[in-house]
């Protein structure tokens, strides 16, 4: 009970910020979030600068939008601020905490002021737009705690936390992941000046270990960016162009191929905008295997060097494909007149490409941390059986939609199925902008047509983790190791010298 006590003692404001946190959010409502005349009192948007209240600086700090938000800054309240006052001390916590918070807060929105003056679209988005944020000087607050932290676990949640950021900014894109990311680097430059240390940008060194871990935890986070672009109530980042496509599914409808009035015609594009038990598998499923493939890098499985990074490397090329190409060669649709329109989606659509590529190419330049490798023969194995699931697949969607070929609206023949076959292996995340020749109109064709994907996705991932799991691995040590256990043997004991 006493080291309880004396625990709470060291962090004071931790406790006291929790408490104001809480009473706050009750006064102003945490079920449905701060009333608008709240949020136009103490949230932040551009008119903050023309109207000079500059008090909303710091009262944006203390309101939160709903009750879920405010599990979470509770939560990062207790662990970041309680972390960062134990290592570093009241008086420097409270002056990070304010110092990053109405810096980031300021930077954020002279930056989108400078944006909307130019007319770039992300400004001019969310102009309007009310932030109150706690988590901004939060994370500014951990951020300056890191430069008092021991060298391994410093690294570690620098990393982690700036990838978070960064993964949050590129997939939801709104105001308050701008200023989040801010306080995160005002923080680290606040953290060396309070502890007197230089930030040096020095080459990477680590051990294997730490090396398997954080790159491990950045797949991780990386894997799980697309699904901020599902909940998210903006899709304003630079990976998700998604949402605009998804928002204007209803205008793709009357430019489907598919003669008017056909009902599955709506169905089959709703599909495609990402509605269905098979689409959910479909985009879900290469997520969960990118997690399992992190599970095999944090163990050092170099295997799962190659399965994350073709993963990621095919996902920049489909994005590339399908979100630029595709839209700019072929026949005008929204995603065109885009392309056409503002170089700004431009922008959006090259950063979709290149971005997985560079995070696999940086990946395999890391491969020689991942020690683990996996025998000859499993892997030969496992490549034929996925070849054989490939192909059983394909000739079973190929075969069994020609035998009900008069189950498609308009009819189709085979070489309409053949033409067809790649797509229904493609994430519909990228299938968005595509207009659709045919559609199934039956309860078998639809589970042919919109089954057939997620069930070798399914195989897929079973196949991977199966492998990760494989005992008959080789180490990339293992010939050094078996050296010196010969050296052991032939050498005498520890006091001896080989002749």
């Amino acid at each position: 009970m006493s080291g309880v006590v004396r625990t709470l003692r060291r962090v004071p404001f931790t406790l006291i910020l929790t408490i104001v946190l809480i009473v706050v959010a009750i006064v102003a409502g945490p079920i449905r979030g701060s009333s608008p005349v709240l949020n136009d009192l103490a949230g932040l948007d551009l008119q903050t600068l023309t109207d000079r209240e500059w008090w909303t600086l710091l009262t944006s700090a203390f309101f939160v939008d709903n009750i879920g938000q405010l599990v979470v800054v509770v939560i990062a309240t207790l662990l970041g601020v309680g972390m960062a006052e134990w290592l570093m001390g009241t008086w420097r916590t409270v002056a990070a905490f304010v110092v990053t918070g109405t810096l980031a807060f300021s930077i954020g929105l002279a930056a989108q002021a400078a944006g909307a003056f130019t007319g770039e679209f992300w400004a001019r988005s969310v102009s309007s737009l009310d932030t109150v944020d706690p988590l901004t000087p939060i994370l500014g607050t951990l951020a300056t705690a890191t430069a008092f932290a021991t060298v391994l676990w410093r690294r570690r949640i620098r990393i982690v936390v700036v990838a978070t950021m960064v993964v949050f900014l590129l997939y939801s894109g709104s105001p308050s992941d701008l200023y989040r990311l801010v306080a995160v680097f005002l923080g680290l430059g606040v953290g060396a000046l309070l502890s007197r240390r230089r930030i040096r940008l020095s080459r990477w060194t680590s051990s294997h270990h730490e090396s398997r871990v954080l790159l491990a935890a950045v797949a991780a986070i990386f894997a799980l960016g697309p699904l901020i672009t599902i909940v998210s109530d903006r899709r304003l980042g630079l990976l998700s162009p998604l949402g605009i496509f998804v928002a204007n599914g209803s205008q793709r409808a009357k430019s489907c191929n598919i003669p008017a009035g056909l009902t599955a015609c709506t169905d089959q594009l709703a599909s495609h905008a990402g509605r269905g038990l098979g689409a959910i598998v479909l985009a879900v499923v290469p997520l969960l295997l990118v997690l399992v493939g992190a599970y095999g890098l944090s163990i050092g499985r170099r295997v799962a060097v190659y399965v994350v990074a073709a993963v990621a490397a095919a996902d920049g090329l489909l994005a590339a494909l399908y979100f630029g190409i595709i839209p700019a060669v072929g026949p005008a649709t929204p995603a065109s007149a885009r392309i056409a329109q503002s170089p700004e989606f431009v922008v959006w659509i090259v950063a979709n490409a290149l971005l997985p590529i560079i995070f696999a190419a940086i990946l395999l330049s890391q491969r020689r941390h991942f020690t683990i490798r996996t025998s000859r023969e499993v892997r030969s194995k496992f490549v034929a059986v996925i070849a054989a699931g490939a192909a059983v697949a394909s000739i079973l969607y190929v075969g069994v939609g020609w035998l009900l070929r008069d189950q498609f609206r308009p009819g189709i023949g085979l070489l309409d199925l053949l033409a067809d076959l790649p797509e229904r292996f493609i994430p519909v995340a990228f299938l968005s902008v595509q207009t659709r020749q045919f559609a199934p109109e039956t309860l078998a064709t639809r589970l042919l047509y919109h089954g057939i994907g997620p069930a070798l996705w399914l195989f897929l991932l079973v196949c991977v983790a199966l492998l990760l799991r494989d005992r008959r691995s080789s180490s990339a040590l293992s010939g050094d190791a078996e050296r010196f256990r010969a050296l052991l043997t032939l050498s005498g004991d520890s006091m001896a010298f080989p002749g």
